[in-house]
């Protein structure tokens, strides 16, 4: 057997990587044309948003204030930390988060960074529409923000970063997917 005969095999392989990466690239073109494709690829990149901002303003903004707010409104709320309210929190507030990141990065699906003020628009309106609310039936749904004082809108201007930053950090994950994926069919060829 000759060299040239030896590396033959390799070369039909390389051949047919290429032609399957076009197939793949013709196929995603197609994907991204289509109407339930798009639809899709929002309603991703919104679930990943609202998951990260819903588990950072809970941990960082909520559960530190909880037993002050509570003293103060009387909501019931916990003053003691135990054990099983933190992992009761968890489930509720840290695995979603945890399980929607893992989904971001293992997906083929990635986050179109022209999106981003699809998700701070909907947490705008969120917020526009939790102010109304709130002055109309002058019960507070969430007791961190009552609206009338100014730590409502701090706490809501907070949450109009994370959801920002929170997308960026689903597009970097998926991005980070994304090279791992193309260094791998590299070095096939």
């Amino acid at each position: 057997m000759s060299l040239k005969e030896k590396h033959r095999p390799i070369e039909l392989d390389a051949v047919s990587l290429e032609r399957e990466r076009k197939g793949l690239e013709e196929e995603e073109e197609a994907q991204n044309k289509s109407l339930l494709f798009k639809g899709t690829l929002l309603a991703y990149e919104l679930s990943f948003s609202f998951e990260f901002v819903i588990t950072v303003v809970f941990w960082v903004v909520l559960v530190p204030f909880a037993p002050d707010v509570d003293a103060q409104l009387n909501h019931d709320l916990p003053t003691k930390f135990t054990i099983s309210l933190i992992l009761y929190w968890a489930e509720v507030h840290l695995v979603p988060m945890v399980l929607t990141a893992m989904e971001v990065y293992y997906n083929s699906i990635s986050f179109d960074k022209r999106h981003w003020a699809v998700p701070v628009g909907v947490v705008f309106l969120y917020i526009i529409t939790d102010i109304v609310v709130t002055r109309h039936r002058q019960i507070p749904a969430y007791y961190i923000a009552p609206w009338d004082d100014m730590i409502s809108y701090v706490v809501a201007f907070f949450a109009l970063g994370v959801v920002f930053a929170g997308f960026f950090v689903g597009a970097a994950i998926a991005q980070k997917k994304k090279g791992k994926i193309e260094s791998v069919y590299k070095k096939s060829m």
